[in-house]
This record gives C-alpha cells, sequence and structure tokens, in this order.
C-alpha cells in the first residue's frame, strides 16, 4: 500500500535541457527492419547519445554487435560450430538479419522504455528520423554484407 508521501514524491526525474529527445520508437522499428541488426544497434547508439547515456549503454551495445557477428559467423560457417549438415544461402542471411534486427530492437526499447514514455508524457515531438534512419540503415546493411562477403564461402 502507498504512503501519502509516496503519492507526493515527484515520479518525472528532473529533465536535462541539453538532453535531446530520442527517436521515435517507429524509426526505431523501420530501421531495425529494414537495415538488421547492425541499423538497429546504430539507432541504439544514437539516441544513446542523444539522451547523454552512451557510457552507460556501451556494454549492451557492444555485447549486441558481438552478438550478432556470432550469429552471422554461425549461419554462414556452421561447420565451424559443429553443425556440418546446415547450409544457409544469402536470402537466408537477409531474412534473419531482418529477424535479429527486430530482436535487437526490442532489447534497446526495453532498455530506453523510460525515455519513450517520457517523449510521450511531456508531449515532445522526436525528431525527424529521415537523415538519421536512412544512415543507419545504410551503415547496417553495410556491415550486414561485409560480414556475408567476408565470411560466405
Amino acid at each position: 500500500m502507498t504512503t501519502n508521501d509516496d503519492l507526493l514524491r515527484p515520479s518525472l526525474e528532473k529533465h536535462d535541457e541539453t538532453q535531446k529527445p530520442i527517436y521515435s520508437t517507429t524509426a526505431g522499428y523501420l530501421t531495425a527492419f529494414v537495415g538488421g541488426p547492425f541499423a538497429a544497434i546504430a539507432m541504439a547508439s544514437v539516441n544513446s547519445w542523444r539522451l547523454r547515456r552512451l557510457a552507460t549503454d556501451a556494454v549492451p551495445l557492444l555485447a549486441a554487435t558481438a552478438i550478432c557477428v556470432g550469429i552471422f559467423i554461425f549461419l554462414l560457417h556452421p561447420e565451424w560450430f559443429g553443425q556440418g549438415s546446415m547450409h544457409f544461402e544469402r536470402k537466408d542471411t537477409r531474412i534473419w538479419s531482418r529477424i535479429f534486427g527486430l530482436v535487437v530492437f526490442g532489447v534497446f526499447w526495453l532498455l530506453h522504455r523510460r525515455y519513450y514514455r517520457g517523449l510521450e508524457l511531456m508531449g515532445q515531438e522526436p525528431p525527424n528520423a529521415w537523415i538519421g534512419g536512412i544512415g543507419c540503415i545504410l551503415a547496417g546493411t553495410a556491415v550486414t554484407y561485409l560480414l556475408t562477403w567476408w565470411f560466405l564461402p
């Protein structure tokens, strides 16, 4: 049961005036779907930078990058992991890339959900995501194709 003191305590953090609003959930979702996991990681890192918490989010960003690289290597060379009967092609990599992109987006959405909710509560408009989203999509697609080209037999 909450007491009166708990009800009178402010529930919103003090807003930092130098903090920029983050890109919308829709921008992150579309970036992850079109560009894959590396585009989702790029969009999450841009949002972390805009929130001035890049140092705090560095470990999850690096972990997500390492996991995605490992999954791509597993998909392209399953025999390295003792799974010789599996065979994936480039089209399979594109499909899995979209799935992993959405998973990565979901993880970073959970990490930043408080800020997304605060953006809605304060009535702030998210920035226009065309330039940032397209840049993240191009970077993520380039990294995906470089990994595919580098590790595909």
